[in-house]
């Protein structure tokens, strides 16, 4: 379910995200205009079919649907199945745009995990999981690792290549700014001015000379090395084309497993039930299934716990691996607080969340993540920005609020940017290219 359009209130202000695709930012030094768009889309969900105002909309197989009608509504149970995944609405609006609070967050994460487990069809673990689901899910799971560091590996080479564009660039500056120099002194001889204090070089002219000539030809040398350099970088890197073909052929072994998987359960539906169960053995059977059921219930929570700890140590690179458990019992516990660690905390659930979607079969299109950005340290930033944007290709897009300055610490991570300009303006659009993505400059 993808989001195709965000609408800012009454006034009808647009965000059109029909094209988006991977990391796109909303970006806004200000929350309040921001906060319109992701307001209108918590009212227009929570209204559970009833929402009657301009709202954002979704793409479905049967065209556009605006969130919290009736459609919408069905779109939910037909098409996503959220019974099928065991999910309940508020657990799906956590992963989708990160509504609720810690504990529905957790929820829907255990939710999604023994959906997972068993295949992506909600039955959870306290029935067992035969082969085809365990395969399937290991599958997702190194299919999920490897997609991550092929976006990792893209990022890197474009950030270099753009570096090595940049370099030879000043050197062509250099060059051509002393050869000017050169000659200039070899034409006025010992009248040639100073760049710096404009008098005269005089009986020095010839040693000056020398000095730029040695300068230019080492800036000529170093210029052909960039140019080199920059040409090797156009082509895509060994490694990140075997990732991407790796990542390529896990998806179609996971594709295949599903295909086996679907066909087990066919075959399956169709067993008898044991004769001579009496009324003990049924009782007996319902106590040691809620006990089961209890164990699996920790089991769950105990591997959410650690899947976000683990996301917590990659994109912190172990920063606050020590004081992880404090934090995350403060967050748990309904905390508030808006610092640094808790943010990275926040979005590493989201994350993690978003991954056990995909691992899940669970459709998502979209995923919004709010805020939190522009608290993080500029190390941790520049290790959740590749990651959001790995994620985004996997998933569809990846929708966050930043402000300029975020954008501008590593704009080769995003693919679309809209700028929300001036909130009493014109509603005019206008576009331009910023590193590799583009941007949208949209006035309300």
């Amino acid at each position: 379910m993808k989001l195709q359009t965000l609408t800012g209130g009454s006034r009808g202000s647009r965000v059109d995200l029909r094209d988006a695709r991977g990391l796109v930012a909303v970006v806004a030094d200000r929350d309040p205009a921001w906060r319109r768009y992701t307001r209108a889309l918590h009212t227009a969900f929570a209204s559970g079919g009833t929402f009657r105002g301009p709202g954002p909309v979704v793409s479905s197989p049967d065209g556009p649907v605006r969130v919290g009608t009736p459609r919408f509504e069905s779109l939910l149970g037909r098409t996503l199945g959220l019974a099928r995944h065991g999910m309940r609405r508020v657990e799906y609006a956590a992963v989708w745009y990160g509504a609720g609070a810690a504990g529905t967050w957790l929820s829907a994460a255990g939710a999604l995990l023994q959906g997972a487990g068993s295949g992506g069809k909600g039955g959870g673990r306290a029935g067992g999981q035969g082969a085809p689901g365990a395969d399937a899910r290991a599958l997702r799971e190194k299919a999920a690792e490897v997609a991550t560091r092929a976006a990792a590996a893209k990022v890197a080479w474009i950030r270099e290549r753009q570096d090595a564009e940049t370099r030879l660039l000043l050197h062509r500056d250099r060059e051509r700014e002393l050869r000017r120099r050169v000659a200039a002194i070899e034409t006025a001889g010992d009248a040639a001015d100073c760049s710096v204090c404009g008098r005269p070089f005089g009986e020095h002219a010839e040693s000056v000379l020398a000095a730029r000539r040695e300068e230019w030809e080492s800036v000529v040398q170093d210029g052909k090395w960039w140019r080199r350099r920059r040409d090797q970088l156009k082509r895509k890197p060994g490694q990140l084309a075997s990732l991407e073909r790796k990542a390529a052929a896990l998806q179609g072994r996971i594709a295949g497993v599903a295909r086996e998987g679907a066909g087990t359960h066919g075959e399956a539906g169709g067993g008898t039930r044991g004769v001579g169960q009496g009324a003990g053995a049924a009782e007996g059977v319902a106590v040691s299934a809620r006990e089961a059921g209890n164990g699996v219930a920790a089991s769950v929570r105990e591997e959410v716990r650690g899947r976000i700890h683990r996301k917590v140590v990659t994109l912190t690179g172990g920063r606050i691996a020590g004081s992880f458990p404090g934090l995350y019992e403060e967050w748990t516990g309904g905390g508030r607080g808006g610092g640094e660690e808790i943010t990275v905390l926040r979005i590493a659930a989201r994350i993690s969340m978003a991954e056990l979607a995909i691992q899940g079969g669970l459709e998502m299109g979209a995923v919004v993540i709010p805020t939190g950005l522009e608290r993080l340290s500029a190390e941790d930033l520049s290790r959740v920005l590749p990651e959001l944007a790995g994620l985004g290709g996997r998933i569809g897009f990846v929708l966050v609020k930043a402000t300029a300055s975020v954008v501008a610490s590593a704009p080769e991570c995003f693919d679309l940017l809209f700028r929300i300009e001036d909130a009493t303006g014109a509603g005019r659009v206008r576009r331009q290219r910023s590193g590799v993505g583009t941007v949208r400059l949209q006035s309300d």
